[in-house]
């Protein structure tokens, strides 16, 4: 959609011109878009970087969230099992998913968000442990606010400038 050539259309009488107006990254030697070619070649990276990150973020905030509020038998099952996925080294564990799941595109996406989901819910528990202890908090409490509406309107409102940082730090990495 946004590259401007046809990646694949051959044109000989225009092969290896350098960076223009209307080729900025220039031709290939069969006259190819190195631009359009690029954009089209780069479809699957950037998928595989930004669709396991955004799971993953999804998952950790979901069970950082309920780990933090919920706190003692609940928070301990779910951190455990963060601290198991994070003891693996995660190469060799998203290898050892691919090759008991099989290898696939999907396949790929579950490794790496299964990979990558634990640190997301250590930082969002921690920002809910500490925003439980907030008036606001007590206020809503105080008034019979439904404890997932608290959690999800304004516990997790005041977790998204570190899950902005955190995500931005995720995206890179994955890619």
């Amino acid at each position: 959609l946004i590259a401007p050539y046809d990646p694949t259309l051959v044109d000989l009488p225009n092969r290896l011109k350098p960076p223009s107006w209307s080729n900025p990254f220039g031709t290939d030697e069969m006259g190819r878009d190195v631009l359009s070619r690029l954009l089209y070649g780069g479809r699957i990276s950037l998928m595989i970087g930004f669709v396991p990150t955004f799971i993953s973020m999804v998952v950790g905030t979901v069970l950082g969230l309920v780990a933090g509020y919920f706190g003692k038998q609940v928070d301990f099952v779910i951190m455990r099992l963060a601290d198991i996925v994070l003891a693996f080294p995660s190469l060799l564990l998203a290898m050892v998913i691919m090759y008991t799941m099989g290898a696939s595109t999907l396949n790929l996406f579950i490794a790496l968000s299964i990979i990558s989901w634990a640190g997301t819910a250590r930082v969002v528990r921690a920002q809910t442990l500490s925003l439980r202890e907030k008036e606001f908090v007590e206020a809503a409490n105080a008034v019979g606010v439904n404890r997932w509406v608290l959690m999800f309107r304004h516990i997790l409102r005041n977790c998204l400038p570190s899950m902005i940082v955190l995500f931005t730090l995720e995206i890179p990495s994955a890619i």
